[in-house]
């Protein structure tokens, strides 16, 4: 072999060994994939309103049901009608509680979840209680539909809630379906 060929030879050998020592020394390229255990809330957050002493927003734990949402809410209040919320249902996240009060007029026994069930409330005589179960209205907006019949008198069209500072015309569509108007 010729000394030109040994010394490529060489030199190729010294550039094999060079590139194994990188690759073994280097590090592994990316990450390594984690396994994390799923998440579990450490609480749920729902409101709840109508017949119990301090209506509002709470804060329990994980499958409680709407009987710890009312003890909760300082218990049911004196007028409220237990036997037409179902006390032992599971809560989720997010949820909205409403307790009726007894003799009032609410389609739906209790309101639970994300999408109300109240399927009817007539403006001209709701209170507040009833008026903060709609999406969208809390007790500003309802004290202001209230104060705004006791001023000017009853509805005569559910356009007419339109004149209600603080009620749009999108607001208007996302109750619209919840409310009646007595003739």
């Amino acid at each position: 072999m010729k000394t030109w060929q040994v010394l490529i030879l060489g030199i190729l050998i010294g550039l094999a060994a060079a590139a194994a020592i990188l690759i073994i020394a280097s590090e592994p390229r990316g990450e390594a994939i984690q396994l994390v255990p799923a998440v579990t809330p450490t609480e749920i957050v729902i409101y709840i309103s109508g017949g119990v002493a301090h209506p509002g927003v709470y804060h329990l734990s994980p499958g409680s049901r709407i009987e710890q949402a009312v003890t909760a809410a300082g218990g049911l209040a004196t007028d409220a009608d237990a036997s037409r919320a179902d006390l032992a249902r599971i809560l989720t996240d997010g949820d909205q509680v409403y307790i009726p009060s007894i003799g009032e007029i609410v389609n739906s026994s209790v309101v639970v979840g994300n999408s109300l069930d109240v399927t009817s409330i007539d403006i001209n005589s709701a209170t507040v209680e009833e008026l903060e179960s709609l999406p969208g209205i809390g007790t500003v907006k309802a004290q202001s539909i209230i104060t705004y019949r006791e001023t000017h008198g009853e509805f005569t069209s559910l356009d007419d809630l339109l004149n209600v500072p603080g009620i749009g015309a999108s607001l208007l569509e996302q109750i619209k379906p919840y409310l009646f108007i007595t003739p």
